[in-house]
């Protein structure tokens, strides 16, 4: 079945990898930007997440389309995420240490210890816990009408046990040394951030109960809803307001660690809902081509700006001064690549994964596809090596969204 394309969440993705960039280059390019909760645009990932894969991916009832899921999102991940790899290792002469195979695997941010979840590319962290999120799926989705309430209390639970583990350990708050600490625990770590992907799964849930109703209001109203929850949203990145109210209430040092990058996972279900209907202004404009090009990149931008800043920092940075043409200079150049990387790497890899899954009796592997469809990597001589002769089976569902 072929849903439809929840555009203004794709143009939506695009304000929270801006966030993540705008956070880093305050210490990359000493900006003095105002101290906004920006690093909660990782936040907003995982609830996005939710949703989307929830809304793309409603069932998942036969062994063979858990395969298909998981092979599905692997594609969307992990070549993009494996190139910057190599670039960084290249580019950067970072040498390969032990952390570089669990890095290469999506495996890193499973190690609450900085030098593991910060290793080679620093962001590439939430792709790790990302990674982790889509093996957990088709558990959550078993029975998921009638189990949502207790899973999504589990995950809740799942975040206040750690704290008291890594409290009873007396682990430290934030260490480069390689010991496991409460940054790692409940920032990093999947588990603790199990909550705001589940969070966004009821999302969608919540959705689809209320698109019967939302026929019932005009766009008019919609508009002011965006804006309203917009405006919330802003003021609360703005000033740290759900961490300063719910701060209040939770005084221990272990639940005000996670509530430094989780708090707004009381506001962000409320944005995507909202935009998730398309029916405003707001969301028409999200909805746009150029803002849709944007969000559809936004997780190479994600991957390779630090990089980026990284390698103008070694080699032409100079002075601790505010570098605002250096800045721009490397947002450009973040773009460009990390448009290159979308249209090289990961419209390929999906493309030849969705193509094998569509047709098994094709006639080469996943791997074989894709070299085939990108300009750079296919080459006869590459085709006939990897040809292989045709495995009859069954034909493959129409796969879902994967946006």
């Amino acid at each position: 079945m072929t849903r439809v394309k929840l555009n203004a969440l794709t143009g939506l993705r695009i304000v929270a990898a801006g966030m993540i960039v705008a956070h880093h280059s305050r210490g990359w390019f000493q900006i003095p930007l105002p101290n906004y909760a920006l690093h909660n645009g990782v936040s907003f990932f995982f609830v996005l997440s939710g949703f989307i894969i929830a809304y793309a991916y409603p069932k998942l009832d036969r062994k063979r389309e858990v395969f298909e899921f998981l092979l599905a999102r692997v594609s969307r991940i992990w070549p993009a995420h494996f190139a910057v790899l190599l670039l960084v290792v290249v580019l950067l002469q970072v040498p390969l240490d032990r952390t570089f195979t669990a890095n290469a695997l999506l495996l890193h941010s499973w190690v609450p210890s900085q030098p593991w979840y910060f290793s080679y590319n620093p962001p590439s962290w939430s792709i790790s816990t990302e990674f982790f999120f889509y093996i957990a799926f088709p558990f959550l989705m078993f029975q998921w009408n009638r189990s949502w309430w207790y899973k999504w209390l589990a995950s809740a639970f799942l975040v206040v046990l750690l704290i008291w583990v890594g409290e009873a350990a007396q682990l430290p708050n934030e260490t480069a040394k390689d010991e496991f600490t409460m940054h790692g625990l409940l920032y990093a770590s999947p588990a603790g951030r199990l909550f705001e992907f589940t969070t966004g799964v009821i999302t969608c849930s919540v959705f689809q109960q209320l698109k019967n109703v939302s026929c019932k209001l005009n766009d008019v109203v919609f508009t002011w809803l965006e804006v309203l929850i917009s405006f919330i949203a802003g003021y609360s990145i703005a000033n740290y307001a759900t961490f300063t109210f719910l701060a209040a209430y939770f005084r221990d040092s272990g639940t005000q660690q996670w509530l430094v990058s989780g708090s707004d996972i009381i506001i962000f279900p409320f944005l995507i809902l909202v935009f998730a209907f398309g029916r405003g202004r707001l969301s028409r404009l999200f909805a746009s081509r150029p803002m849709v090009l944007l969000g559809e990149i936004s997780f190479s931008i994600y991957l390779v700006h630090v990089p980026v800043f990284s390698f103008y920092w070694r080699y032409w940075h100079i002075g601790a001064n505010p570098d605002y043409l250096g800045l721009a200079a490397c947002v450009a150049a973040t773009l460009v690549i990390a448009f290159a990387i979308w249209n090289i790497v990961e419209i390929p890899s999906r493309s030849a994964v969705k193509a094998w899954s569509a047709n098994r009796y094709a006639t080469a592997p996943p791997f074989a596809t894709l070299f085939s469809s990108s300009p750079f990597l296919g080459s006869r001589w590459i085709m006939k090596m990897l040809r292989a002769p045709a495995v009859a089976s069954g034909g493959a569902r129409p796969t879902a969204e994967n946006q």
